[in-house]
């Protein structure tokens, strides 16, 4: 039986650009992906004794990745071993002196999972695009079923600062709240399971870097734990996403066996992967997907040239905001039809709003010696995009939801433009622009979400190193008090 993977998208605007027969096949392709391909292609070479012609063929057929010859004979990081009388007689085994497709004769468990872990990736993210340009999309019911109601409220964002919260209250020795977290996250996580192949991989990675960047590795292997197991409720056993987490498991195993392994290395390895694949295949169709990635995060470094990719296709589509689609205002926007809360947005929104929109221009004329400098205001600048595309329609027809996601929209900008302008020296008001944030968060979300509490943190924090330690241990009262409340939305039968 072949297993076809569930797609979930946005439904596509009036005008989507046609899309070619099958996907773009590049002849080249980073580290990363000749990373996760090169144990098939060791496989192929050296245990099933294929011709170079042939490996080639299978690779393009049925892993979706096409190299010239020489590339892939010669693209391997092992030091090729001297040549000899029994060597000679192998095929093709004067390919490329300098590199050879050989492993050592006892892989090491390690790197054999941590192979295992990009292939997967490679191959899933891959065979989504094969999927949506031969199949097309399947397109979400405006009466959805209560499984995809759920699918539809799934908050990105949110899951991944509820997980940096998680972590926060672990450092702050409060075990208890972590506890009662964690368990409303690992509900909410479920949501993500069907939704499609990159953005799963894009925003499961990045929750995960957090975890092992902040040493809670533990953490990390609990909510591997939950996800194998809420997967395999979901998908057959031969899933993609299965054998991605499996793989992923294998790892983390060995990484608590040996303490001294860089394990950053492995993740960071994996969403450079993702990524390359998301940005060879923009399609106006997965709007959706792409304003549910968590842009907002230490793990997101893209290239110039993947930022400009980005910035052409964004600026072509003309919809940016298909205010009529109801499936974009339920994922996107959070739209509830029955809520008749009717919040002001914050002193001096309009003027705010302006503000950043200009700052973010400007800051794009500056020289950054820093890349990731320059790569968050190039971001920022695509965000701001967003803002003029509302405003276009008159004030009185703009509907609270595409105020409040404004909202949002800003209190990215305001996180850009602060650490930009520290980071070049600029008089930066830090305490002043962060309760300007946190008040934007509030309108945005709630004023219990995980976000909001972040940046609460983060002025604390601040408060408590400039010397004002009253105000700090009151705003941290008030974040533990929000805290509760958030972790009592969980219902007592679903605990």
């Amino acid at each position: 039986m072949v297993l076809k993977t569930t797609l979930l998208a946005a439904k596509p605007p009036s005008d989507p650009p046609s899309p070619p027969n099958k996907p773009n096949t590049p002849l080249h392709h980073g580290e990363a992906e000749w990373t996760a391909v090169y144990p098939i292609i060791e496989r192929l070479y050296m245990k099933d004794r294929r011709k170079l012609r042939h490996i080639m063929q299978i690779m393009e057929e049925k892993h979706n990745f096409k190299a010239s010859n020489t590339k892939t004979a010669c693209k391997n990081k092992t030091p090729t071993p001297q040549i000899t009388a029994e060597t000679q007689n192998w095929p093709n085994a004067t390919l490329c002196q300098s590199h050879s497709l050989i492993l050592s004769p006892s892989p090491d468990p390690l790197e054999t999972s941590s192979l295992e872990f990009l292939t997967s990736i490679h191959d899933w993210s891959n065979s989504f695009y094969e999927s949506l340009y031969t199949d097309g999309l399947q397109l979400q019911s405006n009466h959805s079923s209560p499984r995809t109601a759920k699918i539809n409220r799934y908050d990105p964002e949110g899951l991944s600062f509820a997980f940096r919260t998680i972590v926060e209250l672990i450092q702050r020795g409060k075990g208890v709240l972590a506890g009662r977290l964690t368990r409303k996250a690992f509900l909410d996580i479920e949501n993500m399971l069907q939704v499609e192949a990159p953005l799963f991989i894009w925003n499961v990675l990045e929750i995960m870097y957090h975890m092992v960047r902040l040493s809670q590795t533990q953490l990390l292997g609990m909510l591997l734990l939950q996800l194998v197991e809420l997967a395999s409720n979901v998908h057959e056993m031969r899933h993609p996403i299965i054998k991605m987490l499996k793989s992923l498991q294998k790892a983390v195993y060995l990484w608590e066996k040996h303490a001294t392994l860089d394990k950053m290395q492995l993740l960071e390895e994996a969403w450079v992967l993702n990524a390359d694949i998301i940005c060879r295949n923009y399609d106006s169709r997965l709007l959706v997907m792409y304003y549910r990635l968590v842009w907002e995060s230490s793990c997101v470094r893209l290239g110039e040239d993947q930022l400009d990719g980005l910035d052409k296709w964004f600026s072509a589509v003309k919809s940016k905001i298909p205010h009529e689609d109801f499936y974009f205002q339920q994922a996107v926007l959070f739209t509830d039809p029955n809520s008749k809360e009717d919040t002001e947005p914050p002193r001096d929104y309009e003027i705010t709003k302006a503000l950043c929109v200009s700052a973010i221009q400007h800051r794009c004329t500056m020289a950054f010696g820093e890349s990731n400098m320059a790569s968050l205001v190039r971001l920022g600048l695509l965000k701001s995009r967003v803002l003029d595309e509302i405003d276009e329609h008159p004030s009185d027809d703009i509907p609270q939801s595409h105020t409040r996601f404004q909202a949002r929209v800003m209190a990215y900008l305001m996180k850009v433009l602060m650490d930009v302008d520290r980071e070049l020296g600029l008089d930066v008001d830090v305490a002043d622009r962060m309760r300007n944030r946190v008040a934007l968060r509030e309108f945005g979300y709630s004023s219990t979400s995980p976000q909001v509490i972040h940046d609460m943190w983060q002025l604390e924090a601040f408060l408590q190193k400039e010397g004002h330690v009253a105000e700090a241990a009151k705003i941290r009262k008030e974040t533990y008090k929000r805290l509760e409340e958030y972790v009592d939305q969980v219902p007592v039968d679903e605990v």
